[in-house]
């Protein structure tokens, strides 16, 4: 039911619904006296007074309907072009971020190149508290360990039969001198990333730590 509403479908369906309540309302004219609603036509004939106003009427909501159709027809359109990027190895990173399980002083960050050209990794840190510093503590790349690299590179998504790369990060962070335990609610990792191609593309992606909570919090 979701991806019906989604999608637009719904909106397509009201179209087809409308014009058809149209056409059977103009039909329903010809059979029909409108002379208490057109009385001061000139010729005396109400109902062909009231079927062009009707007409003009009929006009002017269809333009209304397709005014409301336009945003679900470009919801449509984007999503097919996403789908599009993503065949063609055009799709853009993607990063998410959770605590780390084991440590909770810790957040474990990844980041999955979906496409076809390489990423490097230019910067990235944990944002909340003022004076907030990150470190990083644990670089992975494909599940395995990278000690001291010399920059922190995914590699393109090229050979589609097998998944992704992934870049895994471990982070801590210190204000004053001293390990951050507890995380606030409006923690967030920013990272600046650098997509290679014809023309390199720099881009900055964000993660919140706790979105539920703060949805939550909203909804109260």
């Amino acid at each position: 039911m979701g991806g019906f509403w989604k999608n637009g479908a719904w909106a397509v369906y009201a179209l087809f619904a409308i014009f058809g309540l149209i056409g059977f309302l103009m039909w329903f004219t010809y059979h029909w006296d409108f002379w208490d609603l057109c009385s001061a036509s000139i010729d005396g004939n109400g109902a062909v007074c009231f079927r062009e106003w009707f007409g003009a009427s009929a006009g002017y909501l269809a333009v209304l309907v397709g005014v409301f159709t336009i945003y679900p027809l470009y919801r449509q359109i984007e999503e097919q072009r996403k789908q599009t990027d993503f065949q063609l190895g055009d799709a853009l990173p993607t990063m998410d971020i959770t605590l780390d399980l084991e440590d909770q002083q810790q957040i474990v960050v990844r980041v999955v190149n979906w496409n076809r050209r390489g990423l490097l990794i230019w910067d990235l840190e944990i944002q909340g508290d003022e004076g907030m510093r990150t470190g990083v503590m644990e670089y992975k790349i494909d599940n395995a360990i990278v000690r001291d690299p010399a920059e922190y590179y995914v590699r393109g998504w090229e050979d589609r039969s097998r998944g992704p790369h992934v870049a895994q990060f471990k982070l801590a962070a210190e204000v004053n001198g001293r390990i951050v335990d507890a995380f606030s609610m409006s923690t967030q990792v920013s990272m600046l990333v650098q997509l290679f191609g014809e023309q390199h593309k720099q881009m900055v992606l964000r993660a919140k730590l706790f979105p539920q909570e703060e949805l939550l919090t909203e909804l109260d």
